[in-house]
C-alpha cells in the first residue's frame, strides 16, 4: 500500500520505516523460528535426560528386583541342599549308631546265653553230684557196676592185682563178689582215703583210678568245665 501523504523531494529517514520493510519481517520470523528450535532442542534434551534418568532408575529397580529374586532363589537352593546334606549325614550317623547298637546287643546276648549255659551246666553238675552221692549212700551195690567197668579196661590181669575200696564198700564187695574176685587173682584191700562209691585198681603194669573224684574230673573235662568234687559231709 502506498503512503497517502504527498511526496516531497526530501524526506527524513526514520528507523521505523526500516522495520516496515518486508525483509525485516523475514528476519523476525527466522529469529522466532530459531528461538522455537532452541526451545525445542532444550525440551528434547530435558526429555532425553529425564528419560535417561527414568530408564536408569527403572533399570536399577528392575536389576535390584531381579537380583533379589535371583539371590533368593540361589539362597533357597543352597539352603535346601544344605538341609538335604544334613539330613543325609544324620541318617548315616543314625544308621551307623543303630548298627553298632545291634552288633553290641548281639554280642552281649551271645555272652549272656553262654554265661547262662555255663551256669545251667554247673547247676546240673552240682545236682548230679548230690544225686550220685545220695544214690551211692542209698544203693551202695551200684559200686559193683563201677568195679566191673574198671575191670573190663584190663585185657589181662597179672598178679599181683589189688582192688582198693573204702572199708564199708569192701565188706559189701566181699559179701557179693569176694570169692569170685579172689579166684581171679585179685586181692581186696581197704583204703580209708577212698570215698565210698569208688575204687582203685593196681596191677604190676597198670593203675586205674575209678574213685569218685577222678571219674568226676573226667566228666568235667569232657564238658569243658573244671568243678572240683565236693566230699560229702561225714
Amino acid at each position: 500500500m502506498s503512503d497517502p501523504r504527498p511526496q516531497t523531494a526530501y524526506q527524513r529517514w526514520e528507523l521505523a520505516s526500516l522495520a516496515q520493510e518486508p525483509g525485516h519481517k523475514v528476519v523476525d520470523e527466522a529469529a522466532a523460528a530459531a528461538a522455537a528450535a532452541e526451545q525445542l532442542a532444550r525440551e528434547l534434551r530435558s526429555a532425553r535426560e529425564t528419560g535417561l534418568q527414568q530408564g536408569q532408575q527403572q533399570g536399577y529397580q528392575t536389576g535390584l528386583r531381579e537380583g533379589r529374586l535371583r539371590g533368593y532363589d540361589e539362597g533357597h537352593a543352597e539352603g535346601l541342599a544344605q538341609v538335604q546334606a544334613d539330613n543325609l549325614a544324620l541318617q548315616q550317623e543314625l544308621t551307623q549308631t543303630l548298627t553298632q547298637l545291634g552288633q553290641q546287643f548281639g554280642q552281649e546276648l551271645t555272652q549272656a546265653r553262654e554265661a547262662l549255659a555255663r551256669q545251667l551246666l554247673d547247676l546240673a553238675l552240682d545236682m548230679a553230684q548230690a544225686m550220685l552221692c545220695q544214690t551211692l549212700e542209698l544203693q551202695p551195690e551200684r559200686l559193683l557196676g563201677v568195679i566191673d567197668q574198671a575191670l573190663q579196661e584190663l585185657p589181662l590181669v597179672r598178679p599181683p592185682a589189688v582192688l582198693r575200696l573204702h572199708p564199708q564198700d569192701l565188706e559189701l564187695v566181699k559179701a557179693v563178689r569176694g570169692s569170685e574176685l579172689q579166684a581171679a587173682g585179685w586181692r581186696l584191700q581197704a583204703d580209708v582215703q577212698l570215698a565210698r562209691g569208688g575204687c582203685l585198681i593196681e596191677t604190676c603194669d597198670q593203675q586205674i583210678d575209678a574213685s569218685l573224684p577222678a571219674r568226676w574230673r573226667r566228666l568235667q573235662h569232657s564238658l569243658g568245665r573244671d568243678t572240683a568234687w565236693l566230699e560229702p559231709a561225714a
